[in-house]
């Protein structure tokens, strides 16, 4: 299935005081069904789940629920998110599904929704590539979607699927249940086999779930690290934080911890605040992008925003200890320069002859890295001096072959 992006916007639900609100997607008879077709002339009349069969009618269609469908996850900001779907299938050829009536319950906390849908499916996966949109209305609790009608879907005699789906605001959130209603099912040239103790028609095992809502997220610079706060006005089925952390322009995210719900059950309809310190820095680099993967317990994700950090420069002259110390064929030299100066980074042996430079010009102020390789030196013992501010600062360096 693909999900297309659309922009932001305004519209989205408002919830009522109640915890637990429902409101029918309307659906009415197409126009004309009860007026009385000409003396001598065929009856084309729809016939609805609420009146008698027409006796005339061969035609027996069957609906089969859809409490064995698990829709995904939805996803904010995008269209067609499956909620729910239901089999068709008559015994004969000739009927038609002409008008549906879907009942919506929403949870406290729902909003962003923007439209519900009915696609025809030839299979029970959804898919708008190959699906086709038989109705879409505009929805919220305060305006319900307009009727369902005109849908015209010859029933067929092998089982076809009907899915409804929703388009999301970039807001959306919360927990949406759908089921089809028989007071407003119409179908032309046949009759519903289903008995009315059926009804409601439950449309999935348990609807569609929206993603937390986060409501604050920011990444602060520390000495050497970063500390990131975030904050949650609701969480549905949510099992935590995956902190996702990407150096400078680099285009991979590495993930360097995780964060669990707070939640007992990862669903909370409270606010809930969340904390986490990033001590890793990668060394030469002093800016660095955080995202939060906040993951559901089904293992479906979402992304929060890029917050940017840049570090503070550091606060005096530094040379680390090189590694691997001892050294084979390359070392690694690790500096700070707390401002911009000349710079020089020259190896001696034991002698005090210099036998390499390493860095020799003035330099921006930050963490810095250099490689050196050392399979030119014999083995024994040398000495990396860092020259620097008129500071000077030596570390010791063992070579083996």
């Amino acid at each position: 299935m693909t999900n297309h992006a659309r922009p932001p916007t305004d519209r989205s639900v408002h919830v009522l005081g109640q915890r637990q609100c429902a409101t029918w997607i309307a659906a009415v008879l197409l126009a004309g069904l009860l007026a009385a077709p000409p003396v001598g002339a065929q009856d084309t009349r729809a016939v609805s789940t609420n009146d008698p069969p027409d006796e005339e009618s061969t035609v027996e269609v069957t609906l089969t629920d859809g409490s064995d469908y698990a829709p995904p996850n939805g996803t904010p900001g995008t269209d067609n998110n499956p909620i729910g779907r239901f089999g068709i299938q008559a015994d004969s050829a000739g009927a038609t599904l002409d008008s549906v009536l879907v009942g919506v319950s929403a949870s406290l906390n729902t909003q962003g929704v923007l439209t519900f849908e009915l696609w025809h499916s030839l299979d029970d996966a959804f898919d708008v590539q190959k699906d086709s949109l038989l109705s879409e209305q505009e929805w919220s609790l305060t305006n319900p979607a307009g009727p369902f009608t005109d849908l015209g879907l010859p029933i067929p005699t092998t089982q076809e699927f009907v899915f409804v789906a929703m388009d999301l605001d970039y807001n959306a959130q919360g927990h949406v249940v759908a089921a089809l209603s028989d007071s407003m099912l119409t179908i032309s040239g046949g009759t519903l086999t289903n008995a009315p103790s059926e009804f409601p028609l439950s449309l999935s095992d348990d609807g569609l779930w929206l993603p937390v809502e986060l409501t604050s997220f920011t990444a602060t610079a520390t000495k050497g690290g970063a500390v990131l706060t975030w904050q949650t006005a609701s969480e549905t089925r949510n099992a935590g934080f995956r902190i996702q952390r990407r150096a400078g322009d680099a285009d991979s995210w590495e993930t360097v911890g995780f964060v669990e719900s707070k939640t007992e059950s990862g669903t909370s309809s409270r606010p809930i605040r969340y904390r986490f310190t990033d001590t890793s820095i990668p060394y030469p680099t002093d800016t660095f992008s955080y995202r939060l993967e906040q993951v559901d317990t089904d293992g479906s994700v979402s992304y929060s925003d890029t917050r940017t950090v840049a570090l503070s420069p550091p606060d005096e002259l530094t040379l680390h200890a090189p590694f691997p110390n001892p050294a084979w064929d390359q070392v690694t030299l690790r500096y700070a320069l707390p401002s911009a100066t000349n710079v020089s980074i020259q190896v001696f042996d034991v002698k005090g002859r210099r036998v390499a430079t390493l860095q020799h010009g003035t330099e921006n102020p930050g963490r810095k890295e250099v490689q050196f390789e050392t399979s030119h030196l014999s083995s024994g013992i040398y000495f990396i001096r860092l020259q620097a501010r008129g500071e000077a600062t030596t570390q010791r360096l063992t070579v083996v072959k």
